[in-house]
């Protein structure tokens, strides 16, 4: 698998969006969860290992809307 580590705009919450996401059954981890002095926070980390499919297509497309919207 892979993994990567994004950076959202300033104001962009990651463990809200992480909440979101779980709605749409999508896994990310919240870039807070990564350190002790709670910094990250408009930080995810994203894994993954899948082939492409539709199913994959959908989901990304699904959190880059979420992410428009924080």
């Amino acid at each position: 698998g892979f993994v990567s580590w994004v950076e959202m705009e300033k104001h962009a919450d990651g463990f809200k969006l992480h909440k979101q996401a779980l709605k749409h059954n999508i896994g990310i981890a919240p870039g807070q969860i990564f350190s002790a002095q709670g910094q990250f926070h408009n930080y995810f980390r994203l894994s993954y290992g899948m082939p492409w499919s539709e199913k994959v297509d959908k989901g990304l497309r699904t959190l880059g809307e979420l992410i428009r919207k924080q």
